[in-house]
């Protein structure tokens, strides 16, 4: 999410929600070209590493837990529990509790457990590109009314590294002094009014950003109203704008293919609206060890991306509903994902 600060209540529980056992889908073959995403298949993504079907199979347990898909989450030390959750036959809808625009609720992929194991969470966070989708559906009259001046939280699907959000220190830009950090945030669905370029009559737009975050807390960029320094693309170019007969309250799906950079061939992301690319392809060059910040203007420029491996997160606040029918992931291979 691009407008926030860290920490940011849009992950303010520390309890844990299933998707039936087995909870954590076993990754399986893809055989049937036509089951397969084109958008995977044309990276070689056959494997489909991940599946919740987002049902009356949900199932809420306690804290600690391991093997399961989804979990209320927490990163940056808050107990507050304002999320709300309800279940129906084709999905789950997602809100918060609390005051309108303090508040949000949030699921995830995984949560951070310090004493669990040394990597400081359990769950899946993804790595090695792949392509990612979730049927949602929401109302943006909820939007309207109850988040009328659009600051944050807001109806959202993105991706967060477990190296930044479980602390894990390993968000460390390698040759600069301890603290400087260097992460991505991959924005795959953000309804969010606070762009004054939005015209919302009628209301057929979207965000889908891409984040490339750096430097010390509080230091290397104190004026820009965050706690580190971050790379934006301008408002037209993370806009979707998608058909004006769209209507937000069925489900679509949302997508995003991320294919990692080699030495010798770029990187890019690209995202998709029912399985349809809505942007152009972001690229960025092999990011190396020995590349020095800022990251503006480089040909590596969210090469931090391949780094990442990220957790996926929904997000929403009060009186704004979000309703998710499932969530997939296709990926070429298992052998960069953590599973804890």
């Amino acid at each position: 999410m691009n407008e926030r600060k860290i920490p940011w209540p849009k992950f303010l529980a520390v309890l844990l929600l299933s998707c039936g056992l087995p909870c954590v889908s076993s990754a399986t073959e893809t055989t049937a070209d036509d089951a397969i995403p084109a958008a995977a298949l044309s990276a070689g993504y056959t494997l489909h590493s991940f599946h919740s079907k987002m049902g009356d199979d949900i199932n809420i347990a306690g804290n600690d837990a391991h093997g399961f898909n989804w979990y209320y989450g927490q990163f940056f030390g808050t107990t507050e529990t304002p999320t709300k959750l309800t279940r129906s036959s084709d999905g789950v809808t997602l809100s918060a509790t609390g005051a309108n625009g303090s508040t949000s609720g949030s699921i995830t992929t995984g949560i951070p457990c310090p004493s669990c194991n040394s990597d400081g969470f359990f769950g899946v966070a993804f790595g090695g590109g792949g392509y990612f989708e979730a049927q949602i559906a929401f109302n943006p009259e909820d939007v309207l009314t109850h988040n009328p001046k659009g600051a944050l939280p807001l109806p959202a699907f993105y991706l967060l590294p477990v190296e930044f959000a479980a602390q894990m220190n390993a968000d460390q830009w390698p040759g600069q002094e301890a603290g400087y950090i260097h992460y991505s945030e991959p924005d795959i669905f953000e309804y969010n009014r606070a762009w004054r370029t939005w015209g919302w009559n009628p209301q057929n737009q979207y965000g889908a950003d891409f984040h490339d975050w750096y430097g010390l807390r509080y230091k290397t960029c104190p004026k820009n109203g965050f706690d580190y320094c971050v790379t934006k693309r301008t408002q037209a170019d993370a806009l979707v704008v998608v058909p004006k007969d769209t209507d937000f309250t069925q489900f679509h799906k949302y997508g995003l293919l991320w294919v990692p950079a080699t030495a010798t061939s770029p990187g890019y992301a690209q995202y998709y609206f029912d399985r349809t690319a809505v942007t152009p392809r972001i690229t960025w060059k092999q990011l190396t060890k020995s590349d020095a910040p800022p990251p503006e203007k480089q040909p590596w420029l969210n090469g931090i991306t391949d780094w990442d491996h990220f957790l996926l997160v929904f997000s929403t606040g009060v009186d704004q509903p979000m309703n998710i029918k499932s969530v997939d992931v296709w990926q070429g291979s298992e052998k960069n994902n953590y599973r804890r």
